[in-house]
């Protein structure tokens, strides 16, 4: 049997051809993806989900989905604030043209004194109502009075035509 060729230690720790070839391989495939990304136009797309927050609320408009369109006008409070019930959170500002009206408290108060009033108006009714139903619960007690009347006299004129005959 033949001794095995005893190998130096630098003979030891050359690369082989294949892992050669494997190396030139990456580095120029490296070489040209670095080139590409120099080249070629960049953009940068993320699709995630979560929560986001704004640094600056004031900064930027905030729409308010509700039955009157709005946003809001300024912020009361900031973030993990302690708020009681009751506190200013908000205020918030309508966008809808029909709703911004300008007379609109004198007008409420047109409203609120043509509805007293009315209020008015109809307790007076109510008043003669009552004195009416007064009124001929009297007139009722006197004509059965006088109905009680008639009764008798026409008793009276049976018996007196019974005492004729």
């Amino acid at each position: 049997m033949a001794e095995p060729k005893k190998l130096t230690a630098l003979e030891r720790v050359r690369p082989r051809r294949a892992k050669r070839r494997i190396l030139r391989l990456f580095v120029v495939l490296l070489t040209l993806t670095i080139l590409a990304l120099i080249f070629i136009p960049w953009q940068q797309t993320v699709i995630g989900s979560g929560e986001v927050a704004v640094f600056n609320p004031n900064a930027r408009p905030q729409n308010i989905e509700a039955q009157i369109p709005g946003r809001v006008k300024a912020w009361a409070v900031v973030e993990n604030q302690f708020v009681r019930k009751g506190d200013l959170l908000m205020e918030i500002e309508d966008t809808d043209s029909k709703f911004l009206d300008v007379d609109q408290v004198e007008r409420t108060k047109q409203l609120l004194k043509e509805l007293g009033d009315s209020a008015a108006a109809e307790g007076n009714r109510a008043t003669e109502i009552r004195s009416q139903i007064g009124s001929i619960q009297s007139s009722q007690v006197q004509q059965l009075k006088n109905a009680e009347q008639r009764v008798r006299q026409a008793r009276n004129r049976q018996k007196a035509a019974e005492a004729a005959l």
